[in-house]
């Protein structure tokens, strides 16, 4: 047995100790978080693809003696580390966020409030409320959406052996590549999905919510509205209302993000086949 291994074989009955293993299982039960299933399985197929049976060029010559390996890491640092972090972060900013609207619409008398507004012929209604924490797991999840798209666009880029990292601006940074199908086919997922995303992004006319976040003014949630119609968020960053609900504005980023992630992973797969 050579020293390498006797050191490996070593290192791993030390992590294999019970006690150790107690350790870190109170560890993921104070500090962690996993993807679900279905976003998870995103990167277990993109890795599979790159990485198991025959390989795509690009992960052929994969180490420190590859001429490409600056941008080998640089991809593999951004796809399966820091895009699958900011995505888990999105997802767990989300969960908070309707957790704390379900505590607050699960009061246990709110029926008996509603109807109080409802015997109140004056039309009155109250509104606000101390609601700092889905304020700040709002922005948290502004934020981490943002830089999941970013963090996506500087692993693409590592592709075509390029330093870019705006998803605002990445038609203009893949422009020179267009020619190439699968660069194409990722300018045509950003063409469709860029209207949707104005409150990360921002448009030509003004600002996104993300940069009013960052630089200018906090940004709420929502207002909380209680009425003889109900209580429910109304306007903040997202323009809310009884119709249109906290859960369903962010429950539908979620899934325009993983759309985009999605697609651009198959167009990367099938512009780099395997050999």
């Amino acid at each position: 047995m050579d020293l390498d291994q006797n050191i490996f074989d070593k290192q791993m009955a030390l992590l294999n100790n019970p006690l150790v293993q107690d350790f870190y299982h109170q560890v993921k039960l104070s500090a962690g978080f996993d993807l679900p299933p279905s976003a998870r399985i995103l990167f277990t197929e993109y890795h599979r693809h790159f990485f198991e049976g025959a390989k795509p060029d690009f992960s052929k010559e994969w180490g420190p003696t590859s001429p490409n390996w600056k941008w080998q890491k640089k991809h593999s640092e951004s796809i399966f580390g820091s895009v699958q972090s900011a995505l888990a972060a999105v997802h767990y900013h989300r969960g908070n966020m309707l957790r704390i609207e379900r505590e607050i619409l699960s009061f246990a008398r709110i029926d008996e409030l509603v109807e109080f507004f409802k015997n109140d012929t004056s039309g009155s209604c109250i509104g606000g409320g101390n609601t700092q924490k889905l304020d700040f797991e709002y922005h948290a999840f502004v934020f981490s959406f943002r830089r999941t798209l970013d963090y996506l666009t500087r692993g693409v880029s590592a592709l075509l052996k390029q330093e870019f990292h705006s998803f605002r601006t990445l038609n203009k940074g893949f422009a020179a590549h267009q020619e190439t199908p699968w660069v194409s086919d990722i300018i045509a997922i950003h063409t469709r999905y860029i209207p949707k995303l104005e409150k990360f992004l921002g448009n030509e006319g003004g600002k996104g919510t993300r940069d009013l976040i960052t630089h200018y003014l906090h940004v709420p949630a929502g207002c909380l509205n209680v009425n003889s119609y109900g209580v429910f968020f109304a306007g903040g960053g997202e323009g809310l209302s009884r119709d249109q609900t906290l859960k369903a504005v962010i429950d539908s980023y979620v899934r325009i993000l993983e759309g985009i992630i999605s697609e651009t992973f198959l167009a990367i797969m099938k512009g780099h086949k395997k050999k």
